[in-house]
């Protein structure tokens, strides 16, 4: 028989079933702590993973309207030409030869003569929010855009096109009839250099 200290009792199988009964709680509790911080951390990573997909959802819908948005081409003669993106083709409304309808004379509304001399004449092109003209048309210009501008043009075959654009945006327009709607908000200004000859 081994000889014990004599301090040290060797534990009763009772005691012993007790002392295995303590740690099996105490391996049951980690287990569940262990659960339930597992389980806390899947939820944290679910909402993290809900939550980039709403963002890339959002990424790919800026990203489609940034897409469909105002696209300007270089013209052989220097003109450029509003067109817009669809489904990654170019379509571009055909712009006829203007039939000069004065859009001083037809919608003195929103079109005023700043200047004039035997070169050029400059207007001043003013729209309320959502306020639409006439049909009219402009020799060859250079328009400045003096406010933010997200317009319709209506052409005279029935095609139509978006056009948007910061403050600042300077475009060349080749002779042209059209209708303009001013689709934003906020009121729209731009100069128009129309050049004669």
């Amino acid at each position: 028989m081994p000889q014990f200290p004599p301090t040290y009792t060797p534990a009763s199988d009772d005691e012993e079933l007790e002392r295995l009964k303590e740690l099996i709680a105490e391996a049951e509790e980690l287990c569940i702590e262990y659960q339930a911080e597992m389980y806390s951390e899947a939820q944290r990573s679910h909402e993290k993973i809900e939550l980039l997909s709403r963002e890339l959802e959002e990424m790919k819908e800026r990203r489609a309207n940034r897409q469909s948005s105002c696209r300007l081409f270089l013209e052989d003669d220097g003109c450029i030409l509003f067109a817009r993106l669809k489904g990654g083709r170019c379509t571009m409304a055909t712009q006829p030869a203007p039939a000069h309808t004065d859009p001083v004379n037809v919608d003195p509304k929103h079109y005023s003569v700043e200047y004039e001399d035997a070169r050029v004449r400059v207007l001043r092109i003013k729209y309320g929010p959502h306020e639409k003209s006439t049909m009219h048309g402009h020799p060859a210009l250079v328009g400045v855009m003096l406010t933010d501008v997200n317009i319709r043009f209506a052409y005279p075959d029935g095609k139509t096109e978006e056009i948007s654009g910061k403050a600042g945006l300077v475009v060349n327009f080749p002779a042209l009839e059209h209708l303009p709607e001013n689709l934003s908000d906020q009121p729209f200004e731009a100069i128009a250099v129309e050049l004669k000859g």
